[in-house]
């Protein structure tokens, strides 16, 4: 049995329409945990940050009542 030239492109074209919706969809689908994975670096600075400036006033506002607290002595 022969196919067809017209077959044989038909064919050889749907297998690279193929192929290509499924590197979009690989390459759709890294770009998704990429986001993911930064949004929980973002997250996860955020936290620290205001973690670690919160740790820093409350250290500047009792530092500085203790200064205020010892001038008025």
């Amino acid at each position: 049995m022969m196919i067809s030239r017209e077959m044989y492109r038909k064919e050889m074209q749907e297998q690279r329409n193929k192929n290509t919706k499924m590197k979009e969809y690989k390459i759709a689908r890294s770009l998704r945990v990429l986001e993911s994975r930064s949004t929980q670096w973002e997250v996860y600075d955020q936290q620290y940050f205001s973690l670690s400036s919160l740790v820093y006033d409350q250290q500047y506002f009792s530092l500085s009542s203790l200064v205020i607290l010892h001038l008025s002595l």
